[in-house]
């Protein structure tokens, strides 16, 4: 890891909404940060998750699995980010979606439960809230419009301008499941594209 987690978290609360730094210090006294190595999981479908996650450092990625078990991409996260809300990423406290991490990771983690008393408590904090769901149905709102009417192609222009770099810190077999392609048309389309 390379930066100091604690100020990386600080950063990231500033950056959605402003806080009081009274209020950064009562998510921080919440918040426990955690390392993570590359491979292990953050939660796994179907099995109880009660916090919230801010990614600081490091690459990871969430899927589901199909009917016959095969794992299929749905979504990456790069730091410094919020990962999806609990109440968005949970069904009666049930994880719908599992995340593994794709390089080493340091990740704050706040109990769910502490985290919406604070932000019944504190208006900066509800709004701090409000901030981050706008900004993640801002973007599924995207990704979904560009994934239901564009082909592949457009779908990984999209990826690459929200994520520069990744296709070469991800396992393309990865990159391809997120964009409902094969992983041999996935490599095509980067020759293909390589060439225009």
């Amino acid at each position: 890891m390379q930066g100091d987690p604690a100020r990386i978290f600080q950063q990231l609360l500033e950056s959605i909404a402003p806080l009081s730094s009274a209020s950064i210090h009562l998510i921080r006294e919440a918040t426990r940060i955690r390392s993570f190595e590359q491979d292990a999981s953050l939660c796994e479908e179907g099995k109880k998750d009660a916090n919230e996650y801010f990614l600081l450092e490091g690459l990871a990625y969430r899927f589901n699995r199909s009917e016959d078990g095969k794992p299929i991409t749905t979504g990456f996260w790069r730091a410094p980010e919020v990962m999806i809300p609990h109440f968005t990423r949970t069904q009666q406290g049930l994880s719908i979606c599992s995340v593994q991490m794709l390089t080493d990771v340091s990740v704050a983690v706040v109990p769910v439960r502490d985290f919406d008393r604070l932000r019944a408590e504190h208006p900066d904090i509800g709004r701090w809230g409000n901030g981050v769901v706008e900004r993640q149905l801002l973007r599924s709102l995207q990704e979904e419009t560009v994934f239901r009417a564009h082909d592949a192609k457009r779908r990984l222009t999209l990826l690459r301008k929200q994520f520069p770099g990744l296709e070469n810190n991800v396992p393309h077999h990865l990159i391809a499941s997120y964009l409902g392609i094969t992983p041999v048309s996935f490599s095509r389309l980067r020759k293909q594209m390589a060439r225009q």
